[in-house]
């Protein structure tokens, strides 16, 4: 059962007591003037755009910002950049970035091949789908930046190798990094 059907009230009921369809009809992408967020039902996309913090979710393929671009290679996955200093990211000293593709508890079971319902929680250890994002970051003075793999905790656990091209800063966000412990959380700073 979906809701309302769930509650004891057919759907019929419910648009008729309300004058209103159940289900409004969404535009196949919807942005406000402000252009600080975007969803897209064709392709299954969200992306976010303010001075602190940019980023999306992709299914694949790639993103482009004036300030944040990446390529994905394996899952689908949301990238984003937050300012830590509250600067605006193309000034910050000190940035996260998450790479985070989907992540599932060991046996969890769903009703069928689109996951829609779960059936079975699972648990740990959390499995990670494999991806990777090949990162573009226009900063202020790139080539005075450090980026860092961090453990969940926040600690850094090693620096990554990165290259300035085109006045951008370039690493790649790998979740398998470390053998040991998907890698979800990285440290630019300057």
């Amino acid at each position: 059962l979906k809701a309302p059907e769930a509650y004891g009230i057919s759907a019929e009921a419910l648009a008729g007591k309300a004058g209103v369809p159940l289900t409004p009809s969404i535009p196949e992408q919807f942005s406000p003037a402000d252009g600080r967020f975007t969803v897209s039902r064709r392709d299954g996309s969200f992306s976010v755009n303010t001075a602190r913090t940019c980023g999306a979710y992709r299914e694949g393929g790639s993103y482009r910002s004036a300030v944040l671009s990446f390529d994905l290679e394996g899952a689908e996955a949301a990238v984003w950049a937050s300012s830590v200093d509250g600067q605006p990211l193309k000034s910050s000293s000190r940035i996260m970035l998450v790479h985070l593709p989907d992540v599932q508890n060991s046996g969890a079971e769903y009703d069928g091949r689109a996951r829609e319902v779960l059936t079975a929680y699972g648990n740990t250890p959390h499995l990670v789908h494999n991806s990777r994002a090949h990162v573009r970051l226009m900063v202020d003075n790139p080539d005075r930046c450090k980026v860092y793999r961090l453990a969940l905790d926040g600690s850094r656990v090693a620096e990554v190798a990165t290259k300035v091209a085109d006045k951008a800063l370039v690493f790649t966000a790998a979740v398998d990094a470390d053998p040991a412990s998907a890698t979800l959380l990285y440290e630019i700073a300057k």
